[in-house]
């Protein structure tokens, strides 16, 4: 090797460290800053063990369902955007040994939607990589760093400059949609209805179902009550939901209970309790109508008697007290208080 070429090749490499060190330390900013998802997973390494009742799902669960109003003993494991994938990982990642309820958001997209296949949001894959210590995807992959995800990654930095940073309570929920805060207009149902329509999701709503039966498999195995929530919609996004979406998901709910009639389905997609004042926009509820759901939700638990541990275990073990199969069928399509 010449000393011409010797001096360029140390000066290329000089040139292009100073960029990748740059993108380190970014990627280690980043990672630095406070975010939800590394929140739960340290709040749930120290108290696993005191959770009963969890809540999964994304935004529709994590910012309309409080778990400090739910119960004693309820935590949210919700993130936006998260799919039945990572529910399910989630689900089997943390030891929970005094679970008894775990409440998961059946939405109009839950069923077709998944991160890697369907989602816009790819980029939020990470966090359970990341933040959470889920395997999902090796540590080495694109799936491992902050920084493969350039669009995101220039977002995450704007907020860190500008010390913006997302909300949650001691609980999980998240708390960024405030009253005060409303987007206008709040019933843009068309332009939401439409972001959560997947006209190709084929094998991703297969997979789905199957996520969802195996966690309805994991919790009867555990004495686990599984409650199916629907949260309020607007009228104007059920009035623009895809027919065929709507119908393959409701197909699938009747499906679940023949096969887990046990299960408690709460469906409050078109409650006329809830008004323009308990919406953030068409599909999502602001605090003041999370709480409004949570009561009605803990009511409606309480009502069953399911609050504790050895009333659900006993409900469900070995196929005991189901409901009739008629009657789990129809609460498909019941708004349940």
């Amino acid at each position: 090797m010449t000393a011409p070429f010797k001096t360029f090749a140390l000066r290329l490499s000089g040139f292009l460290l100073v960029p990748l060190l740059v993108v380190v330390a970014a990627e280690a900013w980043v990672r630095a800053q406070p975010n939800a998802a590394r929140y739960k997973h340290a709040w749930l390494a120290d108290s696993a063990a005191a959770v009963g009742t969890l809540v999964l799902g994304s935004s529709h669960t994590y910012y309309g369902i409080c778990p400090e109003t739910l119960a004693d003993d309820a935590f949210s494991l919700a993130l936006p955007s998260q799919t039945l994938r990572y529910d399910l990982a989630l689900l089997r990642r943390y030891p929970l040994p005094r679970l008894h309820t775990l409440v998961v958001p059946l939405s109009y997209f839950t069923l077709h939607e998944d991160l890697e296949t369907t989602s816009r949001e790819l980029h939020t894959a990470a966090r359970y990589r990341i933040y959470m210590d889920v395997d999902e995807h090796a540590a080495w992959s694109r799936y491992g760093f902050e920084a493969a995800w350039p669009a995101a990654f220039r977002e995450k930095l704007r907020r860190a400059l500008h010390g913006e940073r997302m909300m949650w309570s001691r609980r999980g929920q998240g708390l960024d949609f405030r009253p005060e805060e409303n987007e206008k207009p709040i019933d843009n149902g068309r332009e939401r209805a439409e972001a959560n329509t997947f006209a190709d999701a084929g094998e991703a709503f297969r997979d789905n179902v199957r996520r969802l039966d195996e966690i309805a498999a994991w919790c009867r195995a555990r004495g686990v009550r599984l409650v199916l929530l629907t949260t309020p919609v607007s009228e104007a996004f059920r009035r623009h939901e895809d027919a065929t979406q709507r119908k393959a998901v409701d197909a699938a709910c009747r499906g679940l209970l023949r096969r887990y009639p046990e299960i408690v389905r709460l469906d409050y997609s078109a409650d006329s309790r809830f008004g323009a004042a308990d919406f953030h926009d068409a599909d999502h509820l602001n605090t003041r109508g999370a709480e409004k759901l949570t009561r009605l939700v803990r009511e409606s638990l309480r009502r069953r008697g399911l609050s504790g541990r050895a009333r659900a275990a006993a409900q469900v073990s070995a196929g005991k007290s189901r409901p009739s199969r008629q009657n789990a069928v129809t609460l498909c399509h019941t708004n349940q208080t």
